[in-house]
């Protein structure tokens, strides 16, 4: 499912997810689709429009995503900057594109399916059950409504469909997965030596007229960045929380009043066996299905055993092999007309066949847990928090309107609103756009410190809501904009790349020069080595190899396999300015057995590859047949 994405975001994992984040979208070109200006949308799939409103939340809950998996410390060109806002579009646009397509050609989800998808999430469950208090909390946090979300679950199965039947026709011949392996744990023989750019130190010499020259050419490299020091007003929740005072009284009360809420919920263990009847069969086939379900009811009042009857008739294939087991069911887990008939029911009780939007449905209540009521000393500090909760809600909520009410009717300070609202001013040390300490690691505040209004007009800012729940206005105190740094504060800082990049390049001519001769076979890597005074090294190297810098490690096996009894020599430039000289002597092909063709995790992995590029495909060949608009100055 896709929302298991989010789940499995951390570690490795989420650093992939925010590269992938910066480069193109891969299915997805934004200029092929630009449109005509004018559009309140952001973009349309054929018929269908997608709002502005909708890419925002959307964009706001990846950004909110991303501060999450790196603590609020993401780089701003990251979370504000244009390549989020294309990946977020794009992704939408593919998601309508493939909701349609699967839609037209008639692929359906149960609701039972989107029931068992939600309760099964890690994300939802507490101590591995499905926690329908943790469920409403999240969704609650994500600004989602149920149906909301249900139906993203929903569009998520229907894609996983399409997805699913690319993924389960990937195949790779024998011969193929044979020769992979062979690659793959291919070892080479080498010796090897460095031409270490040092040893020519003496040889290279930078002058002063190199330096200015390559200063006055490159000036923009060497600026101070623009900062800004900042002022600003802040309201925290948490420290008005801690101001807050509740008697035992007022908690008493709330407890009385409040009594029915604090019973652990009532969930309820059920099975169930379905007869499919849709609104779209005929009469003949909606009674045919009413007295089967009939008929298996009276089989279970005359003792025919429940499991066994749900494996024979149930056409539900979910539950059908368990019994019909439906697991741990809340009130509003389920349609209303099952979950009456549910709870309705005694312990081990069987209903009636009900009529439901999947058919008729023959229910059996296996278990009911929870139900009960909690004492006062049991709910008393989650009472206490929720009376403080909603204490700071008002107060926060208040003096928020007014802390934007002052600052905007005193735009050009902030010592009015301070004074009024008894707030300190607080100020940042210098920040540049790359972002400094405190409120300055927000991408929000960096955002709003380098506005227009902000920077160059000398106003107050709007109000910036901060993910942890606190609220800022801020201005610039003081502001220092880029400037060169002046040639005697870098001269030696360009002198020593002057002399590194001359190093390189005398290191690498003397290295080719010494290549060409051992490719004439007028001499050899051993008589190199002692001609330079390096030391001759041997290796026997696989791809994962660590012991060779990486650059060296590709290039030798980038070299053709030298013949036998002969030796292959190539050159490489390394990234710390030496330079290799490499011979290679033998490569050693390891055998493949049968059984390492199966269940080989490196090649399933590349077969997983084969099919994401075959899935890419058959996107882009759908995605070439539907009238897709992009309105681009409403991605700005």
């Amino acid at each position: 499912m896709l929302q298991n994405i989010r789940d499995k975001a951390t570690g490795w994992v989420a650093y992939t997810i925010v590269g992938l984040i910066t480069i193109p979208f891969l299915f997805w070109g934004i200029q092929s689709y630009l449109g005509v200006g004018g559009s309140a949308n952001i973009a349309t799939v054929n018929d269908t429009e997608i709002t502005v409103q909708q890419f925002q939340r959307e964009l706001q809950q990846q950004q909110r995503q991303l501060r999450e998996m790196f603590g609020g410390k993401v780089p701003a060109e990251l979370a504000e900057g244009p390549a989020i806002k294309q990946s977020v579009l794009g992704n939408m646009i593919q998601r309508e594109v493939l909701r349609q397509v699967t839609q037209d050609e008639g692929w359906r989800v149960s609701d039972l399916s989107v029931a068992e998808e939600i309760k099964s999430s890690p994300q939802f469950q507490v101590n591995g059950s499905f926690s329908k208090q943790r469920y409403e909390q999240l969704l609650k946090t994500q600004r989602l409504s149920k149906p909301a979300y249900e139906t993203l679950v929903r569009q998520g199965l229907q894609l996983d469909q399409l997805r699913g039947l690319v993924e389960s026709s990937g195949f790779m011949l024998k011969a193929d997965r044979k020769k992979f392996l062979e690659l793959q744990g291919q070892r080479r023989g080498i010796d090897y030596l460095i031409l270490d750019r040092n040893q020519f130190a003496d040889a290279v010499n930078v002058t002063d007229d190199e330096i200015t020259a390559y200063y006055e050419k490159n000036a923009a490299r060497f600026m101070t960045p623009e900062q800004v020091r900042l002022e600003y007003l802040e309201l925290d929740r948490d420290k008005m929380a801690e101001s807050v005072v509740v008697d035992d009284a007022e908690i008493e009360a709330a407890y009385e009043r409040d009594k029915h809420l604090y019973k652990t919920p009532e969930t309820r263990t059920a099975s169930h066996i379905l007869i499919k009847s849709t609104p779209a069969d005929d009469d003949e086939k909606k009674n045919a299905a009413a007295e089967k379900a009939q008929s298996i009811y009276q089989e279970l009042k005359s003792g025919l055993d429940f499991a066994a009857a749900a494996k024979k008739y149930s056409d539900d294939p979910l539950s059908r092999d368990s019994g019909g087991g439906l697991g741990s069911i809340s009130r509003g887990d389920m349609p209303k007309v099952f979950e009456d008939a549910l709870f309705a029911l005694s312990k081990g009780e069987i209903s009636e066949p009900v009529k439901t939007a999947q058919g008729y449905e023959i229910i059996r209540l296996d278990e009911i847990e929870g139900g009960q009521q909690k004492s006062f000393d049991e709910v008393k500090e989650q009472i206490l928090a929720d009376i403080r909760t909603h204490e700071v809600d008002s107060r926060f909520t208040d003096l928020s309107d007014q802390l934007v009410t002052l600052t905007y009717e005193n735009p050009e300070s902030l010592d009015i609103a301070a004074e009024d609202l008894g707030l300190q001013i607080k100020e940042t040390d210098w920040v540049t756009r790359q972002g400094g300490k405190g409120i300055a690691e927000d991408p929000k505040v960096l955002k709003a410190a380098f506005s227009a209004d902000v920077l160059e007009s000398k106003q107050n800012s709007e109000l910036i809501e901060r993910d942890n729940g606190s609220v800022l206005v801020i201005r610039v105190k003081e502001h220092q904009p880029a400037a060169p740094r002046p040639l005697s504060v870098v001269k030696d800082q360009i002198a020593e790349m002057l002399r590194s990049e001359k190093l390189a390049a005398l290191v690498r001519e003397k290295g080719e020069a010494l290549l060409q001769k051992m490719e004439q076979r007028s001499t050899d890597l051993a008589t190199v080595a002692a001609e330079v005074g390096a030391s001759l090294r041997s290796a026997d190297v696989s791809r994962k190899s660590t012991e060779l810098a990486p650059e060296l490690t590709a290039a030798v096996f980038t070299m053709p396999a030298p013949a036998t009894g002969k030796v292959a020599y190539r050159g490489v430039p390394l990234r710390d300015g030496n330079y290799a000289l490499v011979a290679l002597k033998k490569v050693t092909v390891p055998a493949v057995s049968d059984e390492m063709l199966v269940n080989n995790p490196d090649i399933a992995r590349l077969i997983a590859e084969y099919n994401d590029r075959s899935y890419q495909s058959l996107y882009k060949a759908i995605e070439s047949r539907q009238e897709i608009q992009v309105f681009s100055e409403q991605l700005q």
